[in-house]
């Protein structure tokens, strides 16, 4: 794969700051008025190809911290399901990705991209036909969520221009926490092409995010908060510069059974989990708005627990002491 040299080229430096650049780039940097009339992209075009890292959170006592995965995923052939045509949805976790296996199915219609398996019906992923402004619900495991459509930018890519739609998503009965993402027309979330289980954009916090995009074998963006487009179970470990290490409060510890942990001062989420020292689970819960959160660990055995805070790619490892 060939990158030009008016491709959109991000260098490494830590996630909040790489965030922060990059709304600050679309923002500054060939950004107009929306009012032009822009081609609307494909996104599911079969010269696409996309890398998205995933971070997982498993734990074993060999392996106290995430890992880093990239799967790549491209769109190719075309197939019927329920008497509806749909595009098929690959993905390969193989550095060069030689070998392939289907995914999911996708189509697109009316400025809409629809998701779905051979077990799940079908959602709505995308919809790019919304306006600044527009706000409306969807429900996800019956839960009501919100999508707002703060604003929408034009975006030159590789001399194409792209719609930036910079969206806010919140709970129904919860309008204080909101966490944000952008969208690009014709490449997708930078959060990832799609997510399992989720529908509309965010729709619900999961750890990936957008490495790098190709077009026709040409490198359009690379995330600024990774150096390369391909990672093969990376253990992410306490010495990178991300790590949540310093922002996990817990006290007391050592403690008789009740612990409180505090990770923060951001809204966010932050998925936490504690596990014994043979690697068993023992809760999981999550601190929305860097609340003060209670860990219970009344009744269970006197000795060291773990436990482990992840937000996106950043992480923490913390040893309780139950005494």
């Amino acid at each position: 794969m060939k990158a030009q040299n008016n491709m959109i080229q991000f260098y490494y430096i830590p996630q909040f700051l790489g965030k922060i650049w990059f709304v600050f780039f679309l923002l500054s940097c060939h950004f107009h008025a929306y009012a032009q009339q822009i081609v609307p992209l494909s996104l599911l075009n079969t010269n696409n190809l996309w890398s998205i890292i995933e971070y997982d959170g498993s734990f074993s006592p060999d392996h106290l911290y995430p890992t880093l995965k990239t799967t790549w995923l491209k769109v190719e052939g075309d197939t019927i399901l329920n008497s509806v045509a749909y595009k098929i949805a690959w993905s390969s976790t193989g550095k060069n990705h030689e070998s392939w296996e289907i995914d999911n199915f996708m189509r697109e219609g009316d400025g809409k991209i629809f998701y779905k398996t051979v077990q799940e019906p079908e959602m709505l992923l995308y919809d790019f036909s919304l306006q600044e402004k527009d706000t409306f619900v969807f429900y996800r495991d019956h839960i009501p969520l919100v999508t707002h459509i703060d604003s929408i930018k034009d975006i030159t890519l590789n001399d194409s221009t792209y719609k930036a739609f910079f969206v806010s998503n919140y709970k129904k009965e919860d309008p204080g926490f909101r966490y944000t993402e952008i969208i690009i027309e014709g490449i997708g979330s930078l959060n990832g092409l799609f997510r399992k289980s989720c529908a509309l954009y965010t729709g619900c916090y999961q750890n990936s995010s957008l490495t790098c995009f190709y077009q026709d074998d040409t490198q359009l963006y690379q995330s600024p908060d990774y150096n390369k487009c391909y990672y093969d179970s990376v253990i992410i470990n306490n010495t990178l510069t991300n790590s949540l290490l310093k922002e996990i409060k817990v006290y007391p510890n050592p403690s008789e059974g009740k612990f409180y942990v505090q990770v923060g001062n951001n809204l966010d989420d932050y998925t936490c989990k504690v596990f014994d020292i043979a690697g068993n689970q023992v809760q999981s819960f999550t601190i929305k708005n860097s609340y003060k959160t209670e860990i219970n660990l009344v009744g269970t055995k006197p000795g060291v627990y773990l436990l482990q805070v992840v937000n996106r790619n950043r992480f923490g490892v913390v040893k309780l002491l139950m005494r």
